[in-house]
């Protein structure tokens, strides 16, 4: 992995009250502000109050600021809210045809209008000046952060959520949550948010689009994390003719999660063939109090040898840990509550 070295020179631990306004807006944190938007991830409130001020700054050769703003680790995840102001976005706009030739994707019978739309209006202002009305074409300089984190061993870790937002004044704001490898998970461990400056040139020849992209060097921002260890653990587990079920969560300051194994040789097989006769669990709805809380949301599905499956689990917060449950909903007859299943705290010896 090539490192971009002034990313190690000119990173700047600054308190973000005094960078680029970041603390200005109704003292909010840019998690705080990003529960703000509609349609908003039910944890950002919570990361919010947990996550802490990172203020790291970096400045790219564009003139681009890029701010981490706040940051949380706990058990194999971290959560990093960024802000980018500056020339964001660059975009020219040109009549006629680029003297460029070595294109990287040709579109036949296809415009930039049609292709593409973006949440970035200086972006979606390029699309739609390629309407294949004539030869017209375009130049663009983005700098964004990618969709990827590193630890500093040069090991990519995988972004699981996130989302930004572009603002008026033409900045970005945005969040990400990383999974850590469960054996990368150390009581400290020092992350980099990743930079790339990307240029990209588009040529509408009538009908036809032509693309050049070139994705820039990547730009290493660092800021290093303790972890949240403060756990609680949960446990259930039910036993049937047909099946046998073991739940194990984990509640931690931002949410719920877990793994729920179903050894089932019924719904086993009908993972395994999506047989249209099997009634198929989907997921898991968290109950508390007999009241739905939070429906199956996201969770994953796994095959785990013959007559297993497993459900990836994950929940909001609920208030408290006192009588929950987890009730089955299945593909086509919908829930199940007489075969919920509860989770408590485990019982020291």
């Amino acid at each position: 992995m090539m490192r971009k070295t002034l990313a190690a020179i000119l990173t700047l631990c600054l308190a973000l009250l005094f960078v680029c306004g970041a603390g200005a807006e109704e003292g909010l944190g840019l998690f705080g502000k990003l529960a703000g938007y509609e349609g908003a991830d039910p944890r950002l409130k919570t990361m919010a109050g947990v996550a802490g001020p990172v203020g790291c700054m970096f400045v790219t050769d564009e003139g681009v600021n890029v701010v981490i703003d706040q940051a949380y680790y706990e058990g194999d995840r971290v959560y990093v809210s960024y802000r980018l102001t500056g020339d964001v976005t660059q975009v020219e706009l040109h009549e006629g045809a680029p003297e460029e030739t070595a294109w990287g994707t040709i579109y036949e019978g296809e415009t930039a209008a049609e292709k593409w739309s973006n949440d970035d209006p200086e972006l979606q202002k390029a699309v739609e000046w390629l309407d294949g009305k004539g030869r017209r074409w375009t130049y663009s300089v983005h700098t964004a952060v990618t969709d990827c984190m590193a630890l500093d061993d040069e090991s990519w870790l995988s972004i699981v959520a996130g989302e930004e937002k572009y603002r008026a004044d033409g900045s970005v704001i945005g969040w990400k949550e990383c999974l850590i490898p469960y054996e990368q998970c150390e009581d400290t461990v020092t992350f980099n948010l990743v930079v790339s400056c990307n240029r990209e040139t588009l040529f509408q020849d009538g009908n036809t689009l032509k693309r050049k992209y070139d994705r820039g060097e990547k730009i290493y921002i660092p800021f290093t994390l303790d972890r949240n260890d403060r756990f609680q653990y949960l446990y259930g587990s039910t036993k049937a003719e047909d099946r046998e079920i073991q739940a194990d969560l984990s509640v931690g300051r931002v949410d719920m999660k877990g793994v729920l194994c179903l050894d089932s040789e019924e719904q086993a097989k009908g993972w395994a063939t999506r047989d249209p006769g099997t009634d198929l669990i989907l997921g898991w709805n968290l109950y508390q109090d007999g009241r739905r809380i939070c429906a199956a949301g996201e969770q994953e599905v796994f095959a785990a040898g013959t007559g297993s499956i497993i459900f990836e689990l994950r929940y909001p917060l609920a208030e408290g840990v006192d009588s929950l449950t987890l009730v089955p909903e299945y593909e086509q007859s919908g829930e199940h509550p007489e075969e919920a299943v509860a989770v408590s705290p485990a019982v020291e010896e």
